[in-house]
């Protein structure tokens, strides 16, 4: 009994390593290599997130899985269609191989990439604005996010966490970034991190700088606001701000 139990875990971990590997092979074919290389830091960073640390195995790939791939139906390099389908044949090839109770929490898994990927495509058919997009990605962690019992996250919490992981990307590896696109990704970091930012007007308020001149208050209030995007971010990615300056 014990050897079939171990059998059946190595089956397991061999399944779920191998629709990574075959979900990376097709974002690799698809997207540009500049364009897959950012999608692999998005992952990278990801990786560093207390919630992926705490996720099991398979949340692990399916994590994995849509940091790789959600760019993949936005930059036009496979329509909505053909993605599920290559998702649903990816995860059909384990149902020889899985128990039934697994296999259907395999697929599961599956759903959740595609619908993840959906939520984090940009509707460009209504002409949605950037601001809208992000608006939507935060009330829809908002409305429906939640920690789920074993240490699991549902999908409007990791849509958040890899549209972060993805602006943060940008910010960091764009040193050519046009200003106005700087502001973009700065704005829209701070509404998905409401929650975490709010109080940096507070903080900042004119009445207690009377002596600082227009510009200079400006300056106060940027730099501090970007303090607390950044310590959002830290929040939640899991990282300590102490330690982060270490």
């Amino acid at each position: 009994m014990l050897e079939m139990e171990i059998n059946d875990k190595i089956l397991e971990d061999k399944m779920i390593n191998h629709v990574y590997k075959l979900f990376g092979d097709f974002c690799r074919q698809y997207y540009e290599p500049s364009e897959y290389e950012h999608c692999k830091r998005v992952k990278n960073i990801v990786k560093q997130s207390k919630m992926y640390k705490e996720a099991d195995k398979i949340d692990k790939v399916y994590i994995k899985c849509i940091a790789l791939g959600h760019d993949i139906i936005e930059d036009g390099c496979v329509d909505e269609t053909n993605l599920f389908i290559f998702i649903k044949e990816l995860f059909s090839i384990s149902k020889n191989f899985l128990d039934p109770e697994l296999y259907k929490q395999f697929w599961d898994e599956g759903r959740r990439i595609f619908e993840s990927i959906i939520i984090l495509t940009r509707n460009n058919e209504i002409d949605q604005t950037y601001k809208e997009y992000i608006n939507e990605i935060a009330q829809f962690k908002k409305d429906h996010g939640k920690n789920l019992p074993g240490g699991g996250y549902n999908t409007p919490d990791l849509a958040h966490l890899i549209k972060v992981a993805d602006i943060l990307d940008h910010l960091l590896n764009f040193n050519s970034l046009k200003p106005s696109l700087k502001k973009r990704y700065f704005s829209g970091l701070e509404t998905l991190l409401q929650d975490e930012v709010i109080g940096y007007r507070e903080e900042s308020d004119k009445e207690k700088y009377a002596d600082l001149t227009n510009e200079e208050y400006s300056d106060l209030v940027h730099e501090r606001r970007m303090g607390h995007i950044m310590s959002g971010v830290n929040q939640l990615l899991g990282i300590d701000d102490e330690d982060d300056e270490r």
